[in-house]
C-alpha cells in the first residue's frame, strides 16, 4: 500500500464538513472540505480527523482524493493512504 504525505499550508480548518455535492461558489473556494463514501470521525486519542473509505479532501482548488485520509487540525498536514490522487 502505498502512502503519499502532503502538507497543507491552509489559513482555517475550522469549517470542515461532510458534503458530497458541494455547489462551487466563492465562499465555498474558501473552506476546507473533508467527506467520504461512509465516515468522517474524531480520533481524539491521535487528535485526526479520519476519512474513509474514499475520502476527498478540498481545500480551495486543490482536490485529495484517496482510500484514507488523516487530517491533523494543529499541524496542518494530512496522510492519504492508497490509490491517491492530487488535482490542483
Amino acid at each position: 500500500m502505498k502512502t503519499f504525505f502532503f502538507s497543507f499550508l491552509i489559513s482555517s480548518l475550522s469549517t470542515l464538513a461532510s458534503t458530497p455535492n458541494e455547489v462551487k461558489t466563492a465562499e465555498n473556494l474558501n473552506k476546507t472540505i473533508l467527506d467520504a463514501e461512509n465516515e468522517v470521525f474524531f480520533d481524539g486519542k491521535r487528535g485526526k480527523l479520519i476519512a474513509t473509505p474514499n475520502a476527498r479532501l478540498r481545500s480551495g482548488e486543490i482536490l485529495l482524493i484517496a482510500k484514507r485520509i488523516e487530517l491533523d487540525q494543529k499541524q496542518n498536514e494530512a496522510v492519504a493512504i492508497g490509490n491517491v490522487i492530487l488535482s490542483d
